[in-house]
């Protein structure tokens, strides 16, 4: 099949979907000259500034009602206009673009990501406890140790140093930890790309 026909067929399904959502009339327009113009847009150009911010919002938030509402979208439609965005090749392609520059600029490699991961999978709560079964400060827990936590009370206590004197002294009352099975499976789930959970549940048995 010819390339322009299969392209001019695209596009009318991207016209058949838009009219199928609530849209006002001027919406409307400008979302259909917004398709129209991703379809010219050659390779290496940008893209329309309300699309390219969108993309920029994105990988944000990753909620492409949110996106589209922060890129200028009315906020009636926002969630339609996201979804119809995602949809195009050319705003995906800038969505990875933009992806890759923030893993390279912050560091985020695969390699780190599952590394992390399996601390907290393989991290053992009595790591979290003095000898006398109370919970240790902050302060005398390593780096690692700390990263299972994700959430604390801290209490204040008056307790008297060497010399008698009286002083308040903060501790943790209470904390919570990560999901150690979440942890377990997260890293399969990249290295897959699988996001069957229970696929990979029962292949580890956890």
């Amino acid at each position: 099949m010819d390339k322009k026909i299969l392209k001019q067929d695209n596009l009318n399904q991207q016209m058949e979907r838009i009219k199928t959502e609530d849209y006002s009339v001027d919406d409307y327009n400008e979302l259909v000259n917004e398709v129209h113009s991703l379809e010219t847009i050659e390779e290496g150009e940008d893209l329309p500034f309300r699309v390219s911010r969108f993309c920029q919002e994105y990988v944000i938030w990753y909620n492409e009602e949110k996106a589209a509402q922060k890129a200028g979208y009315s906020l009636w439609n926002a969630g339609a206009a996201g979804s119809r965005l995602l949809s195009n090749p050319k705003v995906r392609r800038e969505i990875e673009r933009l992806q890759k520059q923030i893993s390279v600029k912050l560091q985020i490699t695969q390699e780190r990501v599952l590394t992390e991961y399996a601390k907290l999978a393989y991290s053992n709560v009595k790591d979290l406890y003095n000898e006398d079964n109370s919970l240790k400060n902050l302060s005398e827990m390593d780096r690692d140790t700390a990263a299972v936590i994700s959430g604390l009370s801290i209490g204040v206590k008056t307790v008297k140093d060497k010399y008698g004197n009286e002083k308040l002294e903060s501790y943790i009352k209470e904390l919570k930890t990560v999901d150690k099975k979440s942890a377990h499976w997260m890293p399969w789930q990249n290295i897959w790309g699988c996001s069957n959970k229970i696929m990979i549940e029962k292949f580890l048995l956890i």
